[in-house]
């Protein structure tokens, strides 16, 4: 995947009112490959979260040597039991999680 644009960045105060943002500079970094399915009639799928009580897209971390676009493949097979053709990059969004020191 090339350069894309930078849609958002998420950090707690952004979802929990009131919290405050950790300094994540000694936060870890973990990448992050999902995407916005849609099926023959326009319906986007959403993957629930049940212990958290909320929905997310299809997708999951990247391993060692793959590449973006081949996690995205090995998620969307674990999750949805599909395969999906790519037709567009939207862009990276970055989130700050402070319990889990990670960006």
């Amino acid at each position: 995947m090339g350069h894309m644009n930078l849609l958002c960045e998420i950090r707690d105060s952004t979802i929990f009112t009131g919290t405050q943002n950790h300094d994540p500079s000694n936060f870890a970094k973990k990448e992050t490959s999902r995407v916005v399915l849609l099926n023959n009639f326009g319906q986007v799928a959403l993957l629930n979260v049940e212990r958290y009580n909320y929905h997310k897209l299809p997708g999951g971390g990247i391993e060692a040597g793959e590449s973006p676009r081949q996690a995205l493949g090995r998620e969307l097979l674990e999750e949805m039991g599909c395969r999906a053709r790519v037709i567009a990059e939207i862009g990276i969004v970055v989130e700050y999680k402070n319990q889990q020191k990670r960006k």
